[in-house]
């Protein structure tokens, strides 16, 4: 006879037939019969599943009578291949079956009817902290500083930025409150002063969503007066629009020259007049000894049509003669002229 031949005992388990090479048929002590692996059979001492549960130590103790949360249990049931136990709520009375490990452990404290009025009367208590104006504004701090899971955690969290110890535990959502104090509008939100600076207090501000736009890690930050403005509030200062700020930077203007130059000004240094770019397609810049400026700018530059510097180009110009001569000079008789000074030196 074989090691795992029929007749043959492996703990709780009798072999009753040959399935095939690494199966056999067995029955327990119980009188279940299944088909199991005969790997399994080596460490089989109880048989089934059901039986293994009932020899348990556990199953030994006697649990009827004790008080687990809002649990009573009032007695066992052994059914199934896990311990099941009649248990009633000491609150409301209610009577159920559940499973007797949940309870002991505390994964179950109490009857679902009784959960659901304790969260109701929670959700409606008039103090509870999430009923005040400021609590979604202290807990969305949270999650993009500490939750690596949180799709703004690698712009805050991943940058170093915290929240001040002042405001974490017990009091700290009060301290947050009453340095903060009441949003001027709802049009407000928290922004931080300096953004690479943590949720701090002397750091943290209320602010409205064009104010917090232009407080950005993008913004170029221009001297004036005494003070580090934005592109935006210093156009604002000297009554320029946006646009036409970002349009003088497309001509070649600094970020500070195309802040702080009055309207119907040129910088000095540019020394010629600065003329509106034309819509629709972007025109060619061309850029010579470090000025570069589009075509059309050129052109007002030596008093020419735009296009007459285009028709220069596609007849073989180079870039320096096409945006430099006049009308009046002809290429030719600059070339005839600059050969002429060759051959006299």
């Amino acid at each position: 006879m074989s090691k795992y031949g029929v007749g043959t005992r492996h703990g709780g388990y009798t072999v009753v037939d040959h399935v095939d090479g690494d199966h056999r048929r067995v029955r327990c002590d119980c009188g279940a019969a299944r088909v199991v692996f005969t790997g399994n059979l080596k460490s089989n001492r109880f048989g089934c599943w059901d039986c293994a549960m009932r020899a348990h130590p556990s199953r030994k103790i006697d649990r009827t009578g004790q008080t687990f949360g809002a649990w009573l249990v009032i007695a066992d049931d052994d059914r199934g291949c896990r311990r099941k136990a009649l248990v009633r709520c000491t609150k409301c009375g209610h009577e159920q079956r559940t499973w007797l490990s949940n309870v002991v452990n505390g994964y179950s404290k109490g009857c679902a009817p009784c959960a659901w009025k304790e969260n109701g009367e929670r959700a409606r208590d008039p103090n509870a902290l999430s009923h005040h104006p400021l609590f979604h504004t202290y807990s969305g701090m949270f999650p993009r500083c500490f939750n690596e899971r949180s799709d703004g955690y690698a712009r805050y969290g991943g940058r170093g930025i915290t929240v001040s110890p002042l405001w974490l535990g017990d009091g700290g959502f009060e301290r947050f409150a009453e340095y903060m104090g009441a949003k001027p509008t709802d049009d407000h939100s928290i922004d931080r002063i300096n953004n690479n600076g943590s949720y701090e207090p002397g750091n943290v501000r209320w602010a409205t969503q064009s104010q917090q736009m232009r407080n950005t890690r993008r913004s170029r930050l221009i001297p004036l007066g005494g003070e580090l403005l934005t592109m935006q509030e210093a156009g604002d200062r000297l009554g320029i629009s946006r646009q036409a700020v970002h349009q003088r930077i497309s001509w070649g203007w600094t970020p500070v020259e195309a802040a702080t130059t009055p309207k119907g000004q040129t910088p000095e240094r540019l020394r010629i007049r600065a003329v509106e770019r034309p819509r629709g397609r972007r025109e060619r810049e061309i850029e010579v000894d470090g000025v570069r400026h589009p075509v059309s700018v050129w052109a007002a530059a030596i008093g020419v049509d735009p296009q007459v510097i285009r028709a220069r180009l596609s007849n073989g110009w180079s870039e320096r003669e096409a945006v430099t001569l006049r009308k009046s000079n002809h290429r030719k008789t600059h070339l005839r002229r600059a050969l002429a000074a060759q051959e006299a030196a």
